[in-house]
């Protein structure tokens, strides 16, 4: 194949056809031989096929990160907020938030949770 379309790359030489762009990945030219070295912007999920660094649907090959979710550079999940953090929003990138005094966050948190008051 001579110059795969947006979204697929190849490389080995010779083969009849392309392969969808890896995930964590984009292709977003046509003609990739390795995309590697194209890794998804932070705050975001390449799941297969991406045609852009920063897709926010399933007609780009991704997503934006969940809530309860961050994504570095390039993920190929997304990474749970761990215990005593949460993130409401989607698109975190590089962490949770941290949980406030007066709450608790057991991990994967949309919202801390109000300590019970005994």
């Amino acid at each position: 194949v001579h110059g795969c379309p947006i979204g697929t790359y190849q490389d080995e030489y010779g083969q009849p056809s392309c392969k969808p762009c890896k995930v964590g990945r984009y292709c977003d030219r046509i003609g990739i031989e390795d995309p590697d070295i194209y890794k998804c912007d932070p705050g975001h999920l390449c799941t297969g096929g991406a045609t852009t660094r920063a897709p926010t649907s399933s007609a780009e090959g991704g997503q934006l990160c969940s809530p309860g979710y961050y994504c570095p550079l390039g993920t190929l999940v997304e990474v749970q907020c761990n215990p005593g953090t949460y993130e409401p929003r989607r698109g975190a990138k590089s962490g949770c938030q941290a949980c406030p005094a007066g709450y608790y966050c057991p991990g994967n948190e949309i919202e801390p949770q109000e300590c019970p008051i005994y």
